[in-house]
């Protein structure tokens, strides 16, 4: 299969960038840095997974996008609108669309933005960043990619059987990357499994200010995540998607445990001045709160943490 990736930061230079060095057919949709970056120093995958050094195809928003089986979208939420934009103008019928993004609120946006592709929904579980030079840091051992079918589409029964095998295509040319390949059959529960657990996680320690292990080092810092996290899954819950006992243990092993140097990649964007994911995640989550006549004041602080810093860098610019 042909594989558009749209984005090559930490999520989808590294699944993009496995594929492509076992052979995949893979091309990045890039800003145009970042293609004279990967032009100039190639690909480069830093990890304990085995590194990666190579040269791959990339094009930008003002190119002719290559033909594509199937599109990974990487983006940034923020970056979403700018590419659906040129997606929706090139993009073949019955095409595969795997978003790999942060939130809930982007598949409402898919499925009026590209009502030609077939939706997948996914999710990945890896810690990496990139890298000042560009290189992809791998952080640890993890790198797993769950996907599946996306529940909110309405198709015919030969529709689905065609696009199931695109499905099980698709699944053997992830495969070839080399990561974990998980197929959900129950994906929409898991997505809210994990936005209960990145919304608690990022919440905690943009709030803070701290990793999982300074948190849990200080007098209330423990019960403050945990209430946090009482929160999100009391949302969830409403919503009709409680977590299963398996999400709650592995949340709260991750989140209590005071030597951790765990934190959310919007706290690193928050330290290096970056712009943030805040309306895809605690806005997101708000909303559904909001919805279901929740009372949520240390998500609402929290995103209000995230609103204070993004008012403080538009007046720095």
């Amino acid at each position: 299969m042909k594989v558009l990736v749209v984005g090559c930061g930490a999520v989808g230079g590294y699944f993009g960038g496995r594929m492509a060095a076992n052979g995949v057919d893979v091309t990045f949709l890039v800003r145009a840095a970042r293609q004279q970056q990967l032009k100039q120093h190639g690909l480069q995958i830093q990890s304990p997974r085995g590194d990666v050094h190579i040269p791959v195809t990339s094009c930008t928003i003002d190119q002719p996008l290559p033909a594509a089986d199937v599109v990974l979208l990487c983006c940034k939420a923020y970056d979403l609108a700018a590419c659906l934009e040129v997606l929706a103008k090139s993009l073949p019928e019955h095409c595969l669309v795997l978003p790999l993004l942060n939130g809930l609120a982007h598949y409402a946006q898919l499925q009026s933005a590209l009502p030609q592709a077939h939706l997948l929904a996914g999710y990945c579980n890896i810690s990496a960043v990139l890298g000042e030079r560009g290189e992809i840091c791998h952080l640890n051992q993890i790198h797993e990619l769950t996907l599946g079918h996306y529940q909110g589409t309405s198709e015919n029964t030969s529709d689905l059987l065609k696009h199931d095998t695109q499905y099980q295509q698709l699944l053997s040319t992830l495969q070839q990357g080399g990561f974990v390949v998980r197929d959900s059959s129950n994906i929409v529960q898991e997505l809210w499994e994990k936005f209960v657990f990145i919304n608690t996680l990022a919440g905690a320690t943009c709030l803070l200010q701290g990793d999982i292990g300074q948190i849990n080092q200080t007098a209330q810092g423990q019960q403050v995540v945990q209430r946090l996290l009482a929160e999100c899954q009391s949302v969830a819950a409403a919503c009709g998607f409680a977590v299963s006992r398996r999400a709650d243990k592995l949340a709260k092993d991750a989140f209590l445990n005071p030597q951790s140097r765990f934190s959310a990649s919007m706290y690193k964007d928050m330290q290096a001045k970056r712009q943030i994911e805040a309306d895809a995640l605690f806005g997101e989550m708000l909303r559904q709160a909001n919805a279901q006549d929740l009372d949520v004041p240390l998500l609402t602080a929290a995103y209000s943490r995230a609103a204070v810093y993004l008012q403080q860098a538009n007046h720095a610019c």
